[in-house]
């Protein structure tokens, strides 16, 4: 009886590790140039990389047995040839080794070539080639993309552009959610541009991209010029989110945290480096600080010229970068534009009060009624994240998108026209809302002259909101309403995963449409997200 059971618990075993091979051989697929196999072995390779990721539905390895021409999909725009890679649910390796031969394989590219990604991608022990030095551009649409040990680019210049690149008009990115976030690894191979959001992003009006673009580049990784949000962006696209690990590799030219359009961005940029980033090999283009056309070479949060700007919160880490010295970050780093150097000892620039006026300019200090700064994003970028007052000195408009999404704040932020006694509505002090509001923390209104134009709207984004004393409120079609939560249109598919709680919303003067402690949805099959626990007095 013992030995049948044994025997049975035996059988049952082999069965599954039987299993198990079979599964792990089905994860792996063969692939080269005038194959016309199912891909089981090298000696049966498939022929076409769209029918050998189609194979391998839940993810796995393709290994290239020699050179594999990329070929244009049927579905592409013919004006631009182009790769769109077929959906699967897990990773994709694409390799020239199978861990028992190294095939040499080459992945060639045709001029001007596209590749965009429906699956986490990883590149390595590969040779990318073109033999013309030609453009290859590799959109990620918000999947993982990864350059491995092994990958070299040769003959050719590779752009990496996280979110996607706006080139192809029947091209857009997963549920067409510019919420999400992307992520872009560096770790072998040569990247002549990286861009970490979006590219040409003025060529399609709905790439309002908010999420976060998460970069690494260490080991052997090169990039040459880092754009950390866009690249070839627009004037209305410039919000997001940078975070940007150095953990290694090289950097010749030059990282912009935001784009190469002279505007204003909003954009909170965090750069983290680590003690296996050699300072050595990075910004060796010869150039550095401020060149003669204005443009930053070396480490910068802000835009890449001079003219541009970001009001967002910037922060370098240098905590575990032990090879980092105080005279490398004063040649290459420019700290005018890093609000926190973490680990390097700078004053605390921040101010509590900043004086605001359309008559006022963004080079002014924002320290008196004489100096006001013009924008109110750059006065909330003088206040800090520990917050302050805002002191509405003149005429004040907000107009655009970009200066109606208050930046993040920590400390409570109020906005008013008295300061130190002296109230500015005597001279025609006032605050006019042309577009929609987000706050980006709790906010405080008072004594201060409100006018709206075009059913301007609050929307607290779970911030509370205090109307104080003393408010003064005009309007042209409706008062302005309250939202306590978000415009769901705005915030995309992923405004389900999104959760308000704990927020006060109090009116003490002033003439408003109406109140809701929720968000606002399109219709009534839109997701809203979760709300709780608010207060409106």
């Amino acid at each position: 009886m013992k030995k049948s059971l044994f025997f049975g618990f035996f059988v049952a075993l082999l069965t599954v590790l039987l299993t198990f091979c079979v599964c792990a051989a089905d994860n792996v697929v063969y692939l080269a140039d005038g194959g016309s196999g199912d891909g089981s072995s090298p000696a049966s390779p498939m022929g076409d990389l769209a029918d050998a990721i189609v194979a391998l539905p839940y993810g796995g390895t393709i290994v290239i047995t020699g050179d594999y021409t990329l070929k244009n999909s049927v579905n592409y725009d013919g004006s631009l040839p182009g790769f769109i890679s077929p959906a699967a649910d897990g990773t994709i390796v694409i390799t020239g080794n199978d861990g028992k031969t190294d095939y040499n394989a080459r992945l060639v590219c045709a001029d001007g070539c596209r590749f965009v990604c429906t699956a986490n991608t990883t590149f390595e022990n590969i040779t990318i080639y073109n033999g013309k030095n030609k453009t290859f551009v590799m959109s990620g649409r918000f999947f993982h993309l990864t350059f491995g040990k092994g990958t070299k680019m040769e003959s050719i210049e590779v752009h990496v552009i996280g979110g996607l690149d706006h080139t192809n008009s029947v091209i857009s990115v997963p549920d067409d959610d510019y919420t999400k976030d992307s992520h872009v690894t560096v770790l072998d191979g040569t990247i002549a541009e990286l861009t970490g959001l979006g590219r040409n992003v003025a060529r399609y009006a709905g790439a309002n991209y908010t999420g976060t673009a998460y970069i690494t580049i260490g080991e052997n990784g090169v990039v040459n010029k880092l754009f950390g949000a866009y690249r070839w962006g627009s004037k209305t696209v410039t919000g997001g989110n940078v975070d940007i690990t150095l953990d290694g590799g090289y950097m010749p030219n030059f990282m912009t945290g935001c784009g190469s359009e002279e505007v204003a961005y909003n954009i909170n940029v965090t750069v983290h480096i680590t003690k296996n980033m050699n300072p050595a090999n990075y910004f060796t283009s010869g150039d550095k600080g401020w060149r003669s056309d204005n443009a930053f070479i070396g480490l910068n949060p802000g835009a890449l010229y001079r003219s541009g700007t970001n009001y967002g919160y910037t922060e370098l880490d240098i905590e575990t970068g032990s090879n980092i010295t105080t005279e490398w970050i004063e040649e290459y780093v420019c700290v005018e534009n890093f609000d926190t150097i973490t680990g390097y000892k700078t004053a605390d620039t921040t101010m509590s009060v900043v004086y605001l006026s359309d008559n006022g300019s963004d080079e002014n200090s924002g320290k008196s009624f004489s100096s006001p700064v013009q924008s109110i994003n750059r006065a909330f970028k003088l206040l800090g994240s520990k917050g302050g007052t805002i002191v509405v000195c003149g005429d004040t408009i907000i107009d655009t998108a970009t200066e109606a999404a208050f930046p993040k704040h920590d400390g409570p932020v109020t906005i008013t026209s008295v300061c130190e006694g002296v109230d500015y509505r005597e001279t025609g002090a006032s605050l006019a809302f042309n577009v929609d509001v987000f706050l980006g923390g709790d906010t405080k209104l008072e004594k201060i002259d409100i006018s709206n134009v075009n059913g301007a709207e609050f929307y607290c984004q779970g911030n509370s909101l205090h109307l104080g004393e003393e408010i003064t409120t005009t309007y042209s079609q409706n008062p302005m309403a309250i939202w306590g939560g978000t415009d769901c249109a705005r915030s995309g598919t992923t405004i389900h995963n999104t959760k308000f709680f704990d927020y006060t919303i109090q009116i003490d003067s002033g003439d408003w449409y109406y109140v809701r402690g929720g968000s606002i949805r399109t219709g009534e099959a839109q997701a809203v997200g979760t709300i709780g626990n608010v207060s409106i007095i």
